[in-house]
């Protein structure tokens, strides 16, 4: 999957400019810039930056119809 299919805005709205990237990977690490033209102020613009120490990976068990979910934590680094 493409990096822009998995990048969501999260609000329509420019007072909360805020994404959301699914399917993070360790490549996406870096600095993110927002740049958005405002009239009759002029552009704006926003940086964060993405640091990426590892991932925890969760996988869900289920060992009967009836019994509670089992769920494992793998810390990768």
């Amino acid at each position: 999957m493409a990096f822009r299919d998995r990048v969501v805005f999260l609000h329509n709205d420019l007072k909360i400019p805020s994404i959301r990237i699914n399917d993070l990977r360790m490549s996406d690490a870096g600095r993110y810039t927002c740049e958005y033209a405002t009239y009759p102020s002029g552009n704006e613009q926003g940086t964060t930056t993405l640091i990426m120490l590892g991932f925890i990976l969760i996988t869900r068990m289920v060992q009967g119809q009836h019994s509670q979910p089992n769920y494992k934590l793998h810390y990768k680094g």
